[in-house]
């Protein structure tokens, strides 16, 4: 059984990955939700002494590209289904906390697998090379479709519990981060006192929720899932 307790530090990165979805601007969100999973990734390697070059963990955190004609079409139909998309979840602010909620499981797995390679618990190659980090994004990737992440996004939702009043503070986010690629991290110390006293009683609520029984088994059957997929079990990443 997984012990949650050791990743408690990646609560609070992944509940303002939540608020970052709350930005009622389209495209601006999945910025801001990049920006923040690379702050708490940088965090990581740094609490751990990792010295790598940025672009080597750039696959961790924003998934692997595909080729140019991909991306175009890509582009085009992304950009109208997000436009859509935030135009309802707008509107109807259960679907955001849905979306929101989905945001955070996806941060906390990211930070949670990220800790366990660094850490040896995976059949990861260290050092970390960007094949690698490519490889580990694939894992992670085909162990989440196949897992039922509904059990843990219900989880994440708990967070909202007491963020719910202070909807405006995805738009507090947008505001007080810069648009330089420098930029790695959105501190909890940038936000004001009533918003950060929200978004420690949210990562509280979700402390308590990752203890229950079901979540523990969701990550342990998610280890298993990425340790098989990394082994060899899984497809391999397309060329960069």
């Amino acid at each position: 059984m997984p012990d949650v307790s050791k990743f408690a530090h990646l609560v609070r990165p992944t509940m303002l990955s939540g608020l970052c979805v709350m930005v009622p601007v389209p495209f601006l969100d999945e910025v801001l939700l990049r920006r923040v999973r690379k702050g708490m990734i940088h965090g990581i390697f740094r609490k751990r002494g990792v010295d790598l070059d940025p672009a080597v963990a750039r696959p961790v955190y924003t998934g692997l590209s595909s080729g140019c004609l991909t991306k175009a079409f890509g582009f085009v139909f992304k950009a109208v289904t997000a436009i859509l998309r935030k135009v309802l979840r707008t509107v109807l602010f259960f679907l955001a906390i849905r979306a929101s909620a989905t945001a955070m499981m996806e941060t906390f797995l990211i930070g949670r697998t990220l800790e366990r390679v660094l850490a040896g618990e995976s059949p990861a190659r260290l050092p970390l090379s960007k094949a690698e980090t490519q490889r580990v994004r694939v894992a992670f990737e085909d162990a989440l479709s196949g897992s039922d992440r509904r059990i843990l996004v219900r989880s994440m939702k708990a967070g909202w519990r007491h963020v719910g009043g202070i909807r405006h503070l995805g738009r507090t986010l947008a505001g007080r981060f810069r648009k330089g690629d420098e930029v790695e991290e959105i501190r909890l110390e940038d936000l004001d006192a009533e918003e950060r006293a929200a978004v420690e009683q949210g990562a509280e609520d979700i402390e308590r929720e990752l203890e229950k029984r079901e979540v523990r088994d969701f990550l342990a059957d998610f280890d298993a899932r990425f340790d098989a997929y990394l082994a060899g079990h899984g497809r391999e990443p397309e060329s960069v």
